[in-house]
């Protein structure tokens, strides 16, 4: 059984990527910044080198990460410091680097340097609601909102309010649904499964204009995207169904009626007759392979009438089994048959 997500727990994970994924980068942006203002000659690589470059200017003037007192909390810092790597610094690592480290004190006493503090601490305080002290996963919509405008205000000083993380971060805060790969791909099923309905009712229109069915529904002559589109919108894919449900009633209620002069001879013939009472009783007892062999026994029939409605059968046992793709596929490629039978 899957977990059900509630909107509290969604804002949740929402908030979380905001502080995880853009807070995080535009502090990585800031960094870089700062240490290539004051250090023109040797800029950010993201290389070991410029890690044993940061951490020198931190031995030398007696940094915590040095201290034996501090040794235990500082050394996960120091390390993610000695990579040179700013794509592997999480929050806390980049906090100490803008607003503690010895490297970067020339930055802190500008306006400047007192615009990052302040973005610091309140990333900081977003932070600390979210991963060290959350009660749970999940949080209000009033409480969602004043933190991401917390993250978002803190981006627009590091960076500007033009800059793309600013933009995500617009984009997080207004979302209305939480996309997945898997909605996305249920979506892209559920469009493709409407055109394919809408195609199998142009079959079927097809197919009672050519057996004469009085009444059938004017064919619209919209292309098939168009009224895609158009039902999805409306009325989704159980519109379509009950239309293709109606048509199918039809052609049932025609084939299975009384036979009358009017109606083709095709209807009277015994072979006709055997061939739809046997097909039946397989498919109503299951028994698909015996089925698949007893109809396969019609494609070389000279007879196109015989070779068209064993084609109809087949599809129709297909779609009894929920293979609906290939039902379609089936009376797809009836129609050059059925434009040539004398009694289709």
């Amino acid at each position: 059984m899957c977990t059900t997500y509630s909107n509290g727990e969604l804002r949740f994970f929402r908030l979380t990527k905001g502080l995880v994924d853009y807070s995080t980068e535009a502090l990585r942006t800031v960094f870089q910044q700062e240490w290539d203002y004051l250090y023109p000659a040797t800029p950010w690589r993201n290389d070991p080198a410029n890690g044993q470059q940061l951490l020198v200017e931190e031995r030398a003037r007696g940094s915590r990460l040095y201290d034996p007192a501090y040794f235990v909390e500082y050394k996960p810092i120091k390390d993610n410091l000695d990579t040179g790597d700013v794509q592997e610094w999480d929050v806390t690592t980049l906090v100490f680097a803008l607003k503690y480290s010895h490297a970067l004190s020339g930055s802190r006493l500008s306006r400047r340097g007192r615009i990052i503090g302040n973005a610091l601490y309140q990333i900081k305080e977003v932070r600390n609601y979210v991963i060290a002290h959350a009660k749970r996963t999940s949080i209000s919509r009033k409480s969602f909102e004043r933190h991401i405008n917390t993250l978002l205000q803190a981006v627009e000083d590091l960076l500007t309010n033009s800059h793309s993380l600013v933009k995500k971060l617009e984009l997080l805060e207004n979302e209305t649904e939480f996309q997945t790969e898997d909605l996305l791909r249920y979506k892209k099923l559920l469009k493709d499964d409407g055109s394919g309905l809408l195609s199998l009712e142009k079959d079927l229109e097809r197919l009672e204009s050519k057996m004469k069915i009085r009444n059938a529904p004017e064919i619209d002559h919209k292309t098939s995207a168009d009224k895609a589109g158009s039902d999805h919108k409306n009325s989704g894919n159980s519109e379509i169904i009950l239309r293709l449900q109606t048509r199918v009633a039809r052609i049932e209620s025609q084939v299975c009626t009384s036979p009358s002069k009017t109606r083709p001879d095709i209807f009277h013939r015994n072979k006709y007759i055997k061939m739809i009472n046997k097909s039946n009783f397989l498919s109503f007892n299951f028994r698909w392979e015996e089925l698949e062999t007893y109809l396969d026994g019609f494609s070389s029939d000279v007879d196109i009438d015989m070779k068209l409605y064993a084609g109809i059968q087949r599809a129709a046992a297909l779609s009894h089994r929920s293979r609906k793709r290939e039902a379609l596929e089936v009376l797809s490629s009836l129609i050059p048959n059925a434009l040539r039978a004398s009694n289709g």
